[in-house]
């Protein structure tokens, strides 16, 4: 039932996508396309196009050395960037090229972006561009190399390269300020398409985390007698995908074992050898299928080890 409830969940939950355009130019045919998906959305989506203007030069010195305060003490710009990404389900780029490569307010805001704390790894992501020659071709691959190092998950295909000087793409004047407009109606519909298979790709992925963390995830009871060390251990067991409950008491655990499931039981490095006794007892008398081990506090991946080979058993 409550993977049920989780499927509906995500179904019915609009797919939010940041959409980040590599030109700070008033008049840019990638803010053009930008704008022109995010006012033609498909079902089940938000569009928000973040500004890099603000993002300053990256400079280490500008840093916390503090990863957990980092972002709260280094500069607002970055800090909120780094922020709406991160509350993204995906990321949109419109790529411009500069000098067969990509901008370098671009590079700047992702190397920004690739510090900790992260926000860009497994990121759903696709990428467009309009510009002069390919269509902003080699813009494009140097976005999918660093998309390597950075941990974005771009997608593959299609590619859209659109060639911007061509007629009848957008309406531009170079003469007059007037922001461009994409009128190609081939275009209009390749850049709809490409928000829409993003939103899929995204879909997709949260679908097959739920599955993978449904099938993986390994129910664990732990009985301890510190409830400090407890809570240390139970947020190491979350950050493993683990089903984790922690108890202190031996009535606690008996009362767990009669009514619920669990894979695997760990006792703690201060459970008295007369409760290891009545509890193993407990589980012997009344036939309950669960492996048990006793953990050590100061080797968390060694039980986490551990209980991943008892789960599988």
């Amino acid at each position: 039932v409550l993977l049920n409830e989780q499927i509906l969940s995500i179904a019915s939950t609009p797919i939010k996508i940041v959409a980040v355009c590599g030109s700070l130019r008033k008049k840019s045919c990638n803010t053009a396309c930008l704008k022109y998906a995010q006012t033609n959305l498909p079902p089940n989506v938000t569009f928000e196009i973040l500004s890099i203007a603000d993002i300053p030069l990256f400079n280490q010195d500008l840093e916390d050395s503090n990863v957990k305060t980092r972002e709260a003490n280094g500069p607002k710009s970055v800090a909120i960037f780094k922020q709406k990404i991160r509350e993204s389900d995906a990321i949109f780029f419109g790529i411009c090229e500069y000098n067969l490569g990509v901008s370098g307010v671009l590079k700047n805001a992702l190397d920004w972006a690739s510090r900790r704390p992260y926000c860009l790894k497994d990121k759903p992501a696709t990428c467009i561009g309009a510009a002069g020659g390919s269509g902003s071709m080699n813009a494009q691959l140097d976005l999918r190399k660093w998309s390597i190092e950075l941990g974005i998950d771009i997608m593959n295909n299609p590619l859209v390269m659109i060639k911007a000087f061509e007629k009848d793409i957008f309406n531009w004047n170079r003469d007059n300020d007037k922001e461009p407009e994409l009128i190609s109606v081939k275009w209009q519909q390749r850049i709809v398409t490409q928000v829409r298979l993003l939103r899929d790709y995204a879909l997709k992925k949260k679908y097959a985390k739920l599955v993978f963390n449904e099938i993986s995830a390994a129910k664990v009871l732990i009985i301890g007698r510190n409830q400090d060390i407890m809570d240390k251990v139970l947020e190491g067991m979350a950050k493993q995908n683990f089903a984790a409950k922690g108890v202190v008491t031996d009535d606690a655990v008996l009362k767990e074992l009669k009514e619920n499931e669990y894979d695997v039981l760990m006792f703690g490095g201060g459970v008295e050898s007369e409760s290891l006794e009545k509890i193993n007892k407990y589980i012997e008398e009344n036939k309950i299928n669960i492996k048990s081990f006793t953990g050590n506090k100061d080797d968390m991946n060694g039980n986490i080890l551990k209980i991943r080979e008892l789960s599988q058993k």
